[in-house]
């Protein structure tokens, strides 16, 4: 596969994709398509590989929702100051 340049990107993806899809034996295709039904349920449901890893989705989650609500606390105070005069 050649790499051109950004708009030549996807089209050469596309082609090489292609290629190799149709390369597949029926096998192969079903085997990817149970892959991908299990991959999709696993990420509807939330299914994680540990507990650790919910953990620190937990906790990362939670670090970022404290960050919102810290940054639009100070924005609240700023405009109220702009509008008081404080």
């Amino acid at each position: 596969m050649i790499w051109i340049d950004g708009r030549q990107s996807l089209p050469n993806l596309a082609r090489g994709t292609k290629a190799h899809y149709e390369s597949l034996s029926q096998r192969e295709i079903d085997e990817y398509v149970e892959q991908l039904t299990i991959h999709k349920l696993a990420k509807g449901t939330g299914v994680r590989v540990s507990t650790k890893s919910k953990l620190m989705d937990i906790r990362h989650t939670t670090g970022h929702v404290q960050r919102e609500v810290s940054y639009n606390r100070n924005i609240h105070i700023l405009v109220t100051n702009a509008f008081t005069g404080l």
